[in-house]
């Protein structure tokens, strides 16, 4: 084979490659505007910046960190909202699921004298507010007793049960014997001692209400319950709620009678 065929051999397989590595000048110019921005990014970091660039870097890292610490602080404050508001749920329905109406307190020091004028009680019958110094026994009565007498022994954690004068003999007699059931439990502790809970004290009396439609009307320290039928569930269920729960703490540290002086 002659060097001329040699050589012309040789050009048509160069060919090829050189095809392969020619680009377009669309690609071309891409290469161009990477290699220039990556020409421009290092020409900016070596070039140092002016003192207004500097300031304006460090506002906007301040910035940054202020948002950030921002977010932080918002949910901090979510978190406790939510538990706060779920503290304050769970103590409503607990309140709310409570047998008997919640009362406010009314004034309950000093200690009347029986017969001493003293501010209207809030309900009928009384669940806070004026009594006197006795406490009464905690037992059924055929007869009904003062209020103010009353009042002290729901201080002392009493329940009452009180019936209309007129109520038949079957119902009372029903009544009775729930009482006697509590009055009966024995008392392990001391009655002095005011962190117990005493589980006999219920008194059960007559008693002349104002609303001539109330039948048995039950009541705590700030708790009261009607009920316009013999419903022993409910009546147990109002006793064993509150029995033997000592409020000197809560009356001790309320308002004072106005007017009055006195232990």
């Amino acid at each position: 084979m002659s060097s001329k065929t040699s050589k012309q051999g040789a050009s048509k397989k160069a060919a090829p490659r050189q095809n392969q590595v020619r680009q377009s000048p669309a690609a071309q110019n891409s290469r161009q505007a990477v290699a220039g921005r990556t020409a421009q990014a290092t020409a900016e970091r070596s070039t140092p910046l002016t003192r207004e660039q500097r300031q304006a870097q460090a506002r906007a890292v301040a910035a940054q960190r202020r948002r950030a610490a921002n977010l932080k602080k918002i949910g901090i404050f979510a978190a406790l909202a939510v538990v706060l508001l779920g503290t304050w749920l769970a103590l409503y329905l607990q309140e709310a699921n409570k047998p008997g109406q919640l009362v406010a307190q009314q004034a309950s020091r000093p200690h009347v004298q029986p017969g001493q004028s003293h501010p209207d009680y809030i309900t009928d019958p009384p669940t806070s507010g004026p009594h006197v110094g006795q406490v009464p026994d905690f037992k059924v009565y055929s007869e009904p007793i003062t209020k103010e007498l009353q009042v002290h022994g729901l201080e002392d954690g009493g329940v009452a049960i009180n019936y209309r004068p007129d109520l038949d003999k079957t119902t009372v007699d029903r009544l009775a014997a729930l009482a006697t059931s509590y009055i009966e439990k024995g008392d392990p502790n001391p009655p002095s001692n005011l962190n117990a809970r005493h589980p006999n004290r219920l008194l059960m009396a007559p008693y002349d209400f104002k609303d001539k439609s109330d039948v048995i009307v039950l009541t705590a320290w700030r708790r009261i319950e009607r009920f316009p039928t013999y419903d022993e569930a409910g009546i147990r269920r109002f006793i064993d709620e509150y029995i033997g729960i000592d409020s000197h703490a809560a009356s001790d540290n309320g308002d004072r009678i106005p007017g009055l002086d006195g232990p």
